[in-house]
């Protein structure tokens, strides 16, 4: 309990340390920078909204395009997949040719 009073009254009697002095200041004068947010006429504003909603617009239309690609080919595929059982679904002996060839045809679409 002692302790904690020697400290309090020892803090009492120091004068709390400046972090820059007066001189320091005056001497060792530098620009100030302004930051992003101190801006005039809120352009900071502008220029960020316009920003932020460009992106979001981008990834939007990216999001977009990456859905209306991804249903063509599931739907091609899909196409392409009922014509594949189709014609192992049909064995006639005057289309076999036609229909041996096809079939690897959609094989090798089907695969990549």
């Amino acid at each position: 309990m002692t302790i904690d009073l020697q400290l309090a009254t020892h803090k009492q009697q120091t004068r709390p340390a400046t972090t820059s002095p007066a001189w320091n200041s005056q001497l060792f004068r530098r620009p100030r920078i302004q930051g992003y947010s101190k801006t005039r006429n809120g352009m900071d504003l502008i220029t960020k909204q316009l920003r932020d909603s460009t992106w979001r617009r981008h990834e939007a239309h990216e999001k977009q395009l990456k859905h209306f690609l991804d249903r063509d080919r599931f739907q091609r595929n899909a196409t392409w997949q009922g014509e594949y059982d189709r014609l192992t679904s049909q064995q006639t002996a005057a289309m076999q040719p036609f229909l041996h060839d096809r079939i690897e045809q959609l094989k090798d679409l089907l695969v990549r």
